[in-house]
């Protein structure tokens, strides 16, 4: 169902005013009058208008002034000027000046000639700004679309890494060789800037491998800590950490670097058989990635590949050093 056409109209004279209001009411348009040209530019300035009638002479602002101000604020809203014998010249100067249409007083047939060159000009603008509309809400789905595709590659792209390091790295024995592994996976989730901690096997994690990172050989942290990120590397839970730079560890030996100015950092403890084997700190992704829930999941599941192999390893180190 077509929405009714929006009209302002703009002229001194009270008989005018009424003639458009009472006959354009009868004709299903929404119809706003002002006997104050300065008042009638305000309106359309607020408010949105398919087409504003305004008189060429008025005693504030002229009808031109109105053109202008509306095709200025308001490009999308047609503009038909009233004039009189006398202002017919300056009526061609407005048409040149963008108005659509002009209606010579006295008006000879008002319903069957006014009404219809006003209607048609109003359809016209609510036609072509409804395909404006229509445009532009294209142009978001196909950026949508887009970006959805961008994401489910992405996301494609991903569990085929992790399916890939879950199984080269279960036929690994060498700790270099699995870490190479893993880091060439991180990169495929845009992280540009991590530490990966490893058990060390006395209730302390240190860095054993990093990209990006400062002071990565001071880091360490502790089973017995208190700071959260500690907490969360011996758990089994992933967490972001906001307030990471009030953490006692991290205050200890700050590993981000200056030039990294981070909301957010993402600790992935590496847990197999129920024991913490190591924990992935993430501290920086590439531009166009977030810290959401669902990448944090993605990159702890992608990080549990590495703790079976890892855990294995630890074992049997464990075992052949007691023999």
């Amino acid at each position: 169902m077509q929405e009714p056409y929006k009209i302002l109209v703009i002229d001194d004279e009270p008989f005018i005013r009424s003639l458009f209001e009472t006959v354009l009411s009868e004709q299903e348009c929404t119809v706003a009058t002002y006997g104050s040209s300065r008042e009638g530019i305000e309106a359309a300035c607020q408010s949105s208008f398919d087409v504003v009638i305004t008189d060429i002479m008025m005693p504030e602002l002229t009808g031109i002034d109105v053109l202008r101000q509306v095709k200025k604020n308001s490009p999308d809203t047609g503009v038909i000027m009233i004039t009189g014998y006398a202002s017919l010249e300056t009526a061609m100067e407005a048409l040149h000046l963008g108005a659509d249409e002009y209606l010579q007083k006295p008006f000879q047939d008002f319903t069957g000639q006014v009404v219809p060159t006003i209607k048609k000009t109003a359809q016209r603008y609510q036609l072509a700004n409804e395909n404006r509309r229509l445009v532009a809400e294209l142009d978001q789905t196909n950026n949508r679309l887009k970006k959805t595709n961008v994401e489910f590659r992405k996301m494609l792209a991903r569990v085929s890494t992790v399916q890939q390091t879950s199984q080269l790295l279960s036929a690994c024995g060498d700790l270099d060789t699995i870490l190479d592994m893993f880091e060439d996976g991180l990169r495929s989730f845009d992280v540009e800037s991590y530490a990966i901690m490893l058990d060390d096997g006395r209730d302390k994690m240190r860095v054993t491998r990093h990209m990006n990172i400062a002071n990565a050989d001071n880091f360490v942290i502790s089973k017995d800590s208190v700071g959260t990120i500690a907490q969360t590397a011996y758990s089994q839970t992933p967490g972001t950490i906001s307030d990471y730079k009030n953490d006692p560890d991290y205050m200890s030996a700050p590993i981000v670097q200056s030039d990294h100015d981070l909301d957010s950092i993402v600790v992935l403890p590496m847990v197999a058989a129920a024991e913490a084997v190591g924990a992935i700190v993430v501290c920086g992704l590439g531009a166009d990635s977030l810290f959401d829930d669902e990448l944090v999941n993605s990159l702890s599941i992608f990080t549990s590949t590495i703790a079976a192999p890892l855990a294995l390893m630890k074992q049997k180190t464990t075992t052949n050093s007691g023999q």
